[in-house]
């Protein structure tokens, strides 16, 4: 937790004035390498994930266990892996609608794979909020298997070893 708040000043130094963390700590490693897609709507419900925004990451859970200072920019879609937080700069203040996605056929490798686009619940930002930091984690049964889908929050997870699954 301590080396994700260490890259609050990289991100505060992006030069857009609106600036997130989407942040997904590690969970088992049959869930960390599925990505789940970051998708960012306007108020009138349009994908502006690539025009509105300005996006890079950075592994904030490292091998080699180093300070998590590089960021690098996404060539593509915005993705999160277990350990990864993306730093997402906003070009124009207002009100976000966040979500986040798997497709069904990247499940391949997941235990909970079930045929279905995985979704998470939807989170609305606004960028003159005080809020810096959401948390994604991948939703579980009443018994503690994952289900397939993702949980956005404000709140960071609760941990024993890595991340505990959101509970319906």
């Amino acid at each position: 937790m301590k080396k994700l708040f260490a890259l609050l000043p990289l991100l505060l130094c992006t030069g857009l004035a609106q600036a997130l963390i989407i942040y997904r700590p590690e969970n088992s490693s049959a869930i960390n390498t599925v990505r789940c897609y970051i998708r960012i709507t306007d108020e009138s419900g349009n994908d502006v994930t690539a025009e509105e925004t300005r996006a890079s990451y950075a592994w904030v859970t490292d091998p080699a266990d180093r300070p998590p200072k590089d960021l690098h920019p996404y060539a593509g879609r915005y993705y999160l892996e277990g350990g990864i937080a993306a730093h997402i700069g906003f070009r124009k203040q207002g009100r976000y609608t966040i979500t986040v996605y798997t497709p069904a056929d990247e499940q391949q490798l997941s235990p909970a794979a079930n045929g279905k686009e995985w979704v998470s619940n939807t989170f609305t930002y606004r960028t003159d909020s005080t809020l810096k930091v959401l948390f994604v984690s991948p939703t579980a049964d009443d018994n503690g298997f994952y289900d397939g889908g993702w949980y956005l929050s404000h709140r960071a997870p609760k941990f024993y070893k890595v991340t505990k699954p959101h509970r319906h």
